[in-house]
C-alpha cells in the first residue's frame, strides 16, 4: 500500500513538473477570443496589478503588414509571458522570443524584466484582403521564477479594435480629416440678423466659442462641449442685439483664435 501511495505521488510530482516546465516554454488559447480564456496556470483569476497593453495602428490597409506591440508591466516582475490572437488575417513574431503556434503568438520562454519596469513584446499583424474590423486580445503574465507558480499573476489586455481599409479609403479619409485649428470669418459679413461661423480642430478638444460685443463682454455662448477632429459650423442669430461691431472667439485646448464681424441692421 505504501508503495503504491509512493508510486502516485511520484506520478503526481512528474506531472505537475512537466506542466510547469511545458508552461514556461508558452501555451496559446488563453485570450478572450478563446473558448478558455485566462492564464489559470498563473493565479485563479486575473489581477489589476498586472498591466498589459496592445500598442499599434488603430487603422491599416488591407494585405499590409503592420508592426505591433504588447508591454507588460506590475505584478511581480521577474519575468514575464504572453498569448496573443486575432479575429482574422495572420501573426508573425518579431521578437526572438515569440513563437507562433496554432495561429497564435506566445513567449518561447519567461523574459526577465532584467531591471526594466516592462517587458515589451513585438510582432506583425498581416491584414486580409477584405475591409472590415477585426480584434487583436492578448493577456499576459508576470512571474517570480520561484520554482512554482505560487504568487505569479496575470491579466488581460484590453481588445484592441482595428479597422482594415482599401488604400482609397484611407487616403480618402486623412484628405477630409483637418491638419489645422482654423477658425474662418462668418459669412456674410456683414450680417442682419444671421451669419455662419466655420471653424476646424486638428485633434479632440474641449470647445468654446463665445460672442462679444466692443465693450469685451460676453453676449452670447454658442458652443461648450468636447468635439472630435473635423469641420463644424454654427448658425449664429443676432436678431435680439443692437448693431455693431462684435468678437467671437474660437477656444480649443489650448489654442485660440478671434475675428470681427459687422451687425448691421
Amino acid at each position: 500500500m505504501q508503495r503504491k501511495i509512493t508510486a502516485i505521488l511520484f506520478i503526481t510530482i512528474i506531472s505537475a513538473s512537466v506542466f510547469v516546465i511545458a508552461s514556461s516554454g508558452g501555451k496559446t488559447g488563453r485570450t478572450n477570443l478563446s473558448d478558455t480564456p485566462g492564464c489559470t496556470c498563473h493565479g485563479s483569476s486575473p489581477s489589476t496589478n498586472v498591466q498589459v497593453f496592445i500598442e499599434g495602428p488603430d487603422t491599416v490597409e488591407i494585405n499590409s503588414t503592420t508592426l505591433y506591440k504588447v508591454k507588460i508591466s506590475g505584478g511581480p516582475a521577474s519575468a514575464a509571458g504572453t498569448n496573443i490572437a486575432v479575429s482574422e488575417g495572420a501573426l508573425a513574431p518579431v521578437s526572438g522570443t515569440l513563437q507562433l503556434l496554432s495561429g497564435e503568438l506566445t513567449h518561447t520562454a519567461p523574459v526577465s524584466f532584467a531591471g526594466n519596469t516592462e517587458v515589451v513584446f513585438e510582432f506583425e499583424y498581416t491584414a486580409t484582403a477584405s475591409t472590415g474590423q477585426i480584434t487583436l486580445a492578448a493577456n499576459g503574465n508576470s512571474v517570480n521564477l520561484n520554482g512554482s507558480t505560487s504568487g505569479d499573476q496575470w491579466n488581460f489586455a484590453a481588445d484592441k479594435m482595428i479597422q482594415v481599409e482599401s488604400p482609397d479609403a484611407i487616403t480618402d479619409r486623412l484628405q477630409r480629416q483637418p491638419s489645422s485649428f482654423v477658425l474662418n470669418q462668418n459669412y456674410p459679413n456683414p450680417f442682419n440678423p444671421t451669419t455662419t461661423i466655420r471653424y476646424q480642430l486638428s485633434v479632440n478638444s474641449n470647445v468654446q466659442v463665445r460672442v462679444y460685443n466692443a465693450l469685451g463682454q460676453k453676449v452670447r455662448a454658442l458652443v461648450d462641449a468636447e468635439q472630435g477632429a473635423g469641420k463644424y459650423q454654427i448658425d449664429f442669430n443676432a436678431g435680439n442685439l443692437p448693431s455693431g461691431t462684435y468678437f467671437y472667439t474660437l477656444r480649443a485646448g489650448s489654442e485660440i483664435a478671434t475675428r470681427r464681424m459687422i451687425l448691421n441692421k
